[in-house]
């Protein structure tokens, strides 16, 4: 007994140097596998802001350039207001590259982006004026949710009717959005019919649209709607209980 007792105080701090060590390793391992997560979710993320905003911008200006073309030999107020609308899309373009790109590089983000807004003036202004088509806007908030569902409604507003402008032969759209204590609720129709285009590798506005309603715990939903396109989105407000 005794020479048992000897052998296993013996074994006891290596078993336990050897657990401990393994523990450390296993933690390690997680936290490295959390990182790399965390890295890539960023990514995926600035990727999304990257495709919404500038896809958004370089539509309109590619639209309006048509415009100026098409308008240069005889409507030269048309050519002005086009050409005007252009510079500042391509100074709003450069502006979202440059957040972006201190972003990136580690700058703050609180300081280096500008929040969205779901007020109907700065909607009108940064999203539905520069289109070349006619937005009919039914906006009903009553008051501004938090940053980030405001952020996402934006988002999802600005392409869904950038995919109008480029997928359909509709100038007009139809913009709503209802805003609750619970939720904001949106929803995109465009009359069609769509464009006949050839084909082509599937984008990622759709995909990325859905990722930024599924990651407040919402949903999205993109379907033709018989010759015309229907993007319904619902953005889940958190509870106070929630934000504490």
């Amino acid at each position: 007994m005794a020479a048992v007792a000897l052998g296993y105080s013996l074994r006891l701090p290596q078993e336990l140097q050897d657990s401990s060590r393994q523990l450390i390793e296993s933690a390690a391992q997680e936290e490295h596998a959390r990182a790399a997560a965390a890295a890539s979710e960023e990514r995926a993320a600035i990727a999304r802001e990257l495709h919404d905003s500038l896809g958004h911008h370089a539509t309109v200006v590619s639209m309006h350039s048509d415009v100026v073309r098409e308008a240069a030999a005889s409507e030269s107020s048309t050519v002005k207001d086009s050409a005007q609308i252009i510079k500042g899309t391509s100074q709003e373009m450069l502006t979202e590259l440059r957040r972006t790109v201190q972003a990136l590089r580690g700058a703050n983000p609180s300081s280096a982006r500008q929040i969205p807004s779901l007020d109907p003036g700065f909607l009108q202004t940064n999203i539905f004026e520069p289109l070349p088509v006619q937005v009919h806007a039914d906006i009903q908030v009553v008051e501004q949710p938090p940053p980030a569902v405001q952020s996402a409604a934006h988002r999802i507003l600005q392409e869904s009717l950038t995919n109008v402008v480029r997928h359909s032969m509709a100038d007009t759209a139809s913009v709503t959005v209802l805003g609750s204590p619970s939720e904001v609720h949106l929803i995109i129709t465009d009359p069609g019919p769509a464009r006949a285009e050839p084909e082509r590798t599937p984008g990622y506005g759709i995909a990325g649209m859905r990722e930024r309603a599924e990651a407040l715990g919402g949903s999205l939903r993109a379907a033709s709607d018989g010759e015309g396109f229907t993007v319904e989105a619902r953005l889940p407000i958190p509870s106070h209980e929630e934000n504490s």
